[in-house]
């Protein structure tokens, strides 16, 4: 959330919620995480996305769950993972499946590095930038982005099963 308190020519500080995901560190915004819990039963989905670890029932709603190993390129939970955060997507819920979270974190938008080429060209267009360092980086995602992948190369997909 920014702080609307601050002069104009102050630096804007935006919340981030720290997790481990495979052993690395990354971060959303705050604003965007609606619930952190202990993962749930999840209701498995015949035939759908690798990413898609199931659905739950979370307050009377189906909420889908994504397995944040998975969207981002690694190996998945397998059973591993003991915390969900959800999510807020285009007004709908999105459940993400995590290793661990470690910390909530204000932090100055001018303390946002840019990825190195290698951390670009290794997780792609849905890094945002990274806070602490190249050895110890803590990711800073463009979840939205990455979502809007999974949801045309499903439609893609789709698509060539039909023809």
């Amino acid at each position: 959330m920014k702080d609307e308190s601050r002069s104009a020519g102050s630096p804007a500080v935006e919340k981030y919620i720290i997790f481990d995901v495979e052993g690395r560190m990354y971060a959303l915004p705050l604003e965007r995480v609606t619930s952190v819990s202990h993962i749930p039963e999840i209701t498995p989905i015949p035939d759908s996305s690798r990413t898609v670890a199931g659905v739950i029932n979370h307050r009377g709603d189906i909420v889908a769950v994504l397995d944040l190993s998975r969207v981002l390129g690694g190996k998945g939970r397998d059973g591993k993972g003991s915390n969900m955060l959800l999510y807020e997507h285009e007004g709908e819920t999105l459940g993400l499946v995590v290793d661990s979270i470690s910390d909530i974190r204000e932090v100055d938008a001018e303390c946002i590095l840019e990825p190195s080429a290698h951390l670009a060209s290794e997780l792609g267009s849905h890094v945002i930038g990274f806070i602490g360092n190249d050895e110890h980086p803590i990711i800073i995602l463009d979840l939205e982005r990455k979502i809007e992948e999974l949801v045309y190369d499903r439609r893609a997909n789709d698509i060539k099963e039909k023809e």
